[in-house]
Order: structure tokens, then sequence, then C-alpha cells
């Protein structure tokens, strides 16, 4: 655990080097914010794989924010290209930076080098050579608490034909679940959100994604 001292934060990147011939540990980390001595927001982020072409849930206003971190742990610079889309299927805001050898970057998507508008959608990049990313959504409450939850970046090159199961969903006395779903294909999508309560009661909610967008759905 880091210790968190002084008031001007250290950002980089961290790397885990086994000895030679033993196992890749598994693990995540574990980001913590404190306002006046009190932990206000504590996240959790499982260790990420190096990726060529990544996408991430992205939104903007009304409180919230999206960041994004790249980390770049080769010897040779990274061109990044990237590109928005709203839930539309528009693509926009097409751009490009560079992540020097052996060093990484951290922005909100309202900062150099993204310059988004305000926009509910995804982001979607593509590396010259293998990167590794994290993503966060971020948001100030009303009592201008700084909140934030990561979020997962989607690998494109990799599969996704399996079954999507969310353990536990809760709705009421306070609370409210959240669905976001990415569409990875280069074409719509369709399907459904099935939720199946304690009396096995199933509410059916339908959806449909233009290609590179996000579909947003939230409880009642």
């Amino acid at each position: 655990s880091t210790g968190g001292e002084g008031s001007n934060p250290v950002i980089g990147y961290a790397s885990i080097e086994p000895v030679s011939h033993n196992s890749m540990p598994a693990g995540m980390a574990i980001f913590s914010h404190r306002q006046h001595e009190t932990l206000v927001s504590e996240t959790a982020v499982p260790f990420s794989q190096s990726i060529r072409r990544g996408r991430i849930y992205a939104e903007i206003g009304g409180g919230v924010n999206t960041a994004v971190a790249i980390a770049n742990p080769n010897t040779q610079p990274a061109a990044i290209s990237f590109y928005f889309t709203d839930t539309a299927g528009r693509d926009f805001g097409h751009g490009s930076t560079t992540v020097s050898a052996d060093a990484q970057i951290a922005r909100f998507l309202t900062e150099v080098p993204f310059n988004s508008v305000p926009f509910t959608g995804s982001m979607t990049f593509a590396a010259s050579i293998p990167v590794s990313a994290i993503a966060f959504r971020t948001f100030v409450n009303e009592r201008s608490e700084f909140l934030f939850t990561a979020l997962p970046v989607l690998d494109l090159l990799a599969s996704t034909d399996q079954a999507a199961i969310i353990p536990r969903f809760l709705d009421g006395g306070g609370w409210t679940t959240h669905i976001v779903l990415l569409n990875p294909a280069e074409e719509t999508i369709r399907g459904s959100i099935q939720f199946r309560g304690q009396a096995n009661d199933v509410s059916d909610f339908p959806y449909t994604i233009p290609p590179h967008a996000s579909f947003h759905f939230r409880s009642p």
C-alpha cells in the first residue's frame, strides 16, 4: 500500500515482474480517495493485459466524467488513435496522440489530447504496439465529493461469444442498478436484458446497439 502522503499526487504506472520460471500472479489495484481524512470513494481495478485495440463506455455531463490511463511498457513510443461514438452510432472526435516509451498518460476525456464534448456512448482506441489501459467513471455528488468506479476496457481482438450473467442486481430502498452494454462489432446488435427476481418473476427489456456504440439501461 502506498503511503498517500503529500498534497500533490504522484502519478505513473506499476508493473509486476515474477521471478524467472515463476507463474504470473493474478491481482488488482485498489484506489482510495480521501477528503479531509475521510474515505469518500474506493474502487478496484484488475491487472490489465496488453492490447492493441480497445473500447470503453464513455459518459460526460451532469457531474459525470470519464477518465482513461494508457501505459506503454515498451522500449519504443506507442502511437494511439481514437474516436468517440454516441448512442445513435455516430462517430466523431477522431484524433491521435503518442505515449512515450516506458511512460503513461492519464486524462479525463474532456482534457487534451481527447478534448471531447459532453455525450454518452463509447471511446475506441487503437495502438501501434500493445499497451495497457484502464478507465474510470467519475461523479461529483450532491455533497461535492469526488466518486469514481472502474470501467472495463473491452479488447476488440478477443472473442466475446459468451453468455453474460450479472450475479446480483438491486432495486428499491435507495438502490438502482445501471446496465451498460458495449457493441464490439461493426454491425448493429440486438437482444434483451432479463431481470429475474426472488419470486421467480422475470422482467424483459430489449436493446438495440448501433456499431461501436453503447446502451445504458437504468432500473426504475
